[in-house]
């Protein structure tokens, strides 16, 4: 009996003691430079040129110098890989964009160089852009416990389109409307017929997706988009509301996302300083400014 107790004791002694010591640990502090990058060789020749062309623009090392300021938790890994599916998802601290899904967008992307300057490159780099930073828009919520307003997968495009043009002035344009191309190819004609279940998807349409793309970068900068509008690519209906639209965004940005990211890295690798600034709430044409 007491033998019996004596091991009670020390039973309770050392849980009690483990449960301590994990209450005194501390968590670790955010930290900058916390992305990883993995290109994993393509199991598909026929994937070969994807991989080679990445590598050669530094896709993945771009983003990730892009992403160096945010403070994350813990390690985050941008991934390209074969999957046997033409998809892209994040996931445990992974961000996994196929080969599959990069195939697809080539076999899409225009053959020369279109009237509005978008390479047959810029169309398969842009998209990976977008791609990688919409799951990563994802993540964002998830490791900051970020409340979106509406579908997450809306919020994640605009995360993207707004990380877009940060990357700079000289970039923006090639990459977005690189971007757009891919849900260009679902606009051949004036009128489109889709069923019923393709609307009941989580993700915005092609053709919201890909006027949405334009409209931000157009609120943003008239004067460097403006190809949009006169070449008709944008309606000249949405136009007007395209500076409120990238304004509401930038507000959004300045106030979930910024307090995760180091201001001063930031400097050295984000470029917002061609990006009109926005300090107040901002308000549709038309409408009386916000109390």
């Amino acid at each position: 009996m007491i033998l019996a107790r004596m091991v009670l004791f020390f039973i309770a002694t050392s849980v009690v003691s483990q449960s301590a010591m994990a209450q005194s640990t501390p968590t670790p502090a955010p930290q900058t430079n916390r992305v990883k990058i993995e290109y994993v060789p393509p199991t598909n020749p026929a994937h070969q040129p994807i991989l080679d062309l990445l590598k050669r623009r530094k896709t993945l090392e771009r983003l990730q110098t892009l992403l160096s300021p945010v403070r994350f938790p813990r390690d985050l890994l941008l991934r390209v890989k074969g999957c046997g599916v033409v998809n892209a998802w994040y996931e445990n601290d992974v961000v996994t964009v196929c080969y599959e899904y990069l195939d697809f967008i080539q076999k899409n992307a225009p053959k020369q160089t279109t009237r509005d300057g978008v390479t047959p490159e810029d169309a398969l780099v842009g998209q990976s852009y977008y791609v990688f930073l919409h799951e990563v828009g994802h993540a964002m919520f998830a490791y900051f416990q970020i409340p979106v307003f509406g579908g997450e997968e809306q919020a994640a495009d605009q995360f993207s389109t707004y990380m877009m043009l940060l990357i700079g002035q000289a970039e923006a344009f090639p990459l977005i409307m690189g971007a757009t191309y891919t849900f260009q190819s679902f606009l051949r004609s004036p009128e489109i017929t889709a069923p019923i279940a393709s609307f009941s998807d989580i993700h915005g349409t092609p053709a919201q997706r890909y006027f949405n793309l334009m409209c931000i970068g157009y609120g943003a900068r008239p004067d460097i988009f403006d190809a949009v509008v006169t070449n008709h690519f944008l309606p000249s209906g949405r136009a007007p509301d395209c500076a409120f639209e990238y304004g509401a965004l930038a507000w959004a940005f300045n106030g979930l996302i910024q307090p995760h990211v180091d201001q001063q890295l930031a400097k050295t690798v984000l470029d917002s300083s061609w990006l009109p600034a926005v300090t107040l709430r901002p308000t549709r044409p038309g409408h009386p400014p916000a109390q």
